[in-house]
């Protein structure tokens, strides 16, 4: 008679296997990301010797998002991607435990950097306009990112089954499947207020109507993690009956696991995007010219249009105790909040005002004040 595992008949020599789709997609996202960071900060400090807090957040974020991604490699090692009827009595279950365990306690942390980071970068673009709800929004975040971590360090008792994969008696659990529903769906509001936020400032700038739609596009590309997310949290509906986890947790991991990388790397993707701007510059300039600086005949994507010509003038002026400056038409009284400081055209804030023309941002000033007066003639 053979022998059967919950009436599944064990398949030790030639098991059906999710190894490679688990790791292909880990790895060479993890890789993307990371590549996508590391030219990110070859921009920000070399290319423009400018380099912020919001920066220092992205490094942790895809250093944590590579902890997790090695973490999967070595869940495989514990029977991750296989059938829980399909393990040999060799495997090293508790790898898998201790490994699946890290990836969930770091999920929070990874998106949270990635959130606060964007909503620096925004405060920096934008100023006073969106300081307010960005500020709550990092507050949220971080608040919501602590209670998380609380939460997964104490769902169990006793504690070290969380690692070892072991169920001893008399243990107690919190409503495990109910707690990563609510995360989800809190992560999910929280990114899309980070959605919502830049869209009122940038479609009320005095720009064309379909410059104002390239620029509403360049900061949707977090719609891409948020699509991620809403994907997780199906999947998770979907492999759960009721509050029941289901019992194939190395088999179904699989499509959880991956779906939290592809979330997280596209976070941080889109988060680092927005600042390779001076490298495109210095190595593909015709890209950029094509994208931003083209205005004859409205070749570009964010061209001026056919008929408009853009007339710039700009001058330095000396100033030893500056209170305000006018860039344009528009006046503006320094900041004092700063997350980085811009030194050069080659930054994405130079980046809205080619696109779009006259700033409103604060800016920080000491001894030195560009001021910069444009006219557009149709």
């Amino acid at each position: 008679m053979v022998r059967t595992i919950d009436g599944h008949v064990p398949n030790y020599v030639n098991p059906a296997t999710r190894v490679p789709e688990f790791l292909g997609v880990q790895i060479s996202l993890t890789v993307l990301a990371l590549i996508i960071v590391i030219l990110r900060v070859y921009t920000r400090k070399l290319l423009r010797n400018v380099f912020g807090i919001e920066d220092w957040l992205t490094i942790l974020a895809v250093f944590l998002l590579c902890v997790a991604t090695i973490c999967s490699g070595l869940g495989v090692m514990g029977g991750t991607g296989l059938h829980y009827y399909d393990l040999p009595k060799t495997v090293n279950k508790r790898l898998a435990a201790s490994a699946s365990y890290v990836n969930q306690v770091l999920y929070q942390p990874v998106l949270c950097l990635t959130k606060v980071s964007i909503s620096m970068f925004y405060i920096t673009t934008f100023g006073v306009k969106v300081r307010r709800p960005c500020q709550v929004i990092i507050g949220v975040s971080i608040l919501f990112v602590i209670a998380c971590t609380v939460v997964e360090f104490t769902q169990c008792r006793p504690t070290y089954m969380l690692w070892t994969g072991t169920r001893p008696e008399g243990y107690k659990c919190i409503n495990q499947p109910m707690f990563f529903k609510v995360t989800g769906f809190v992560s999910l509001a929280i990114d899309l207020a980070i959605f919502i936020v830049p869209l009122p400032v940038v479609w009320n700038l005095q720009a064309p109507t379909r410059t104002r739609l390239a620029l509403i596009l360049i900061f949707s590309v977090g719609l891409v993690s948020m699509g991620a997310e809403v994907a997780r949290l199906v999947i998770w509906f979907h492999k759960n009956d009721g509050n029941r986890q289901n019992p194939d947790s190395t088999w179904n991991r699989v499509d959880i696991v991956d779906w939290s990388c592809i979330e997280q790397a596209t976070g941080i993707i889109c988060a680092s995007l927005p600042h390779l701007k001076a490298f495109f510059a210095k190595f593909v300039p015709g890209l950029v010219d094509s994208l931003i600086h083209s205005s004859k005949g409205g070749s570009g994507v964010l061209g001026s249009g056919k008929k408009s010509s853009t007339n710039i003038s700009s001058h330095i002026i000396s100033s030893p105790n500056p209170k305000d400056f006018k860039i344009g038409d528009a006046t503006s009284t320094p900041s004092s909040h700063r997350f980085s400081q811009l030194k050069d055209d080659n930054s994405e804030e130079y980046m809205l005002d080619t696109m779009v023309g006259p700033s409103t941002r604060e800016k920080k000033t000491s001894a030195i004040v560009r001021t910069s007066e444009w006219s557009v003639d149709r």
